[in-house]
């Protein structure tokens, strides 16, 4: 998970992955977001070759601070367009107050990141994300070797070590007993009869 502070609240990047045969990415991402997913797309499939991943983007709105708010000038015309309408079918209405204008959905707006910052933060944060999964599946790389070094294997040449790519699950290498040196067969027998 990355954020990153923007006009208005908080932009969130998150990636969750399980391992699978082919690659297969889904996006959670809000409707007025939806234009960075292509970008987004290009960016997870040049780094992640295989893998079920989840890629959620999310922007919060600052809850804490003063709210710098505007009058949305379209908005307010169409709305006073709508009152002289009104007031001309029906002379007897009251005009509109104060907060009833400000009420009315779309009148009063907050300042927004452009879409082209909105678009930079989020692949910064999506190269963020893609680094520390890198990572992690490097740590679950070693830790696999680990485990499919059978320790207390017997006989001794019964070990393989293999060594994965974490991205494609690719071995990258294979020794076995047969592949080491001389002095490495004698050391891990020595190393049993300790």
């Amino acid at each position: 998970v990355a954020s990153a502070e923007l006009v208005g609240g908080t932009l969130h990047v998150e990636l969750r992955t399980v391992n699978s045969r082919y690659l297969d990415i889904q996006f959670r991402i809000a409707e007025e977001m939806r234009s960075l997913e292509p970008m987004l797309r290009e960016t997870i499939g040049a780094r992640v070759s295989r893998g079920k991943v989840d890629c959620r983007v999310s922007f919060a709105a600052s809850a804490t601070g003063p709210r710098l708010q505007a009058l949305d000038a379209e908005a307010l015309a169409e709305m006073k367009k709508l009152a002289d309408e009104v007031r001309r079918a029906f002379p007897e209405v009251a005009p509109l107050q104060t907060a009833d204008v400000l009420r009315w959905p779309g009148v009063l707006t907050e300042p927004r990141a452009s879409e082209d910052e909105l678009r930079s933060r989020a692949a910064a944060l999506a190269a963020k994300v893609l680094e520390d999964l890198a990572a992690a599946r490097a740590r679950e790389g070693a830790k696999l070797t680990a485990i499919i070094r059978e320790t207390g294997s017997w006989p001794r040449t019964a070990t393989t070590t293999l060594t994965l790519n974490p991205f494609t699950g690719e071995t990258l290498s294979q020794a076995g007993y047969a592949d080491l040196s001389t002095a490495r067969q004698i050391r891990s027998w020595t190393r049993f009869l300790h």
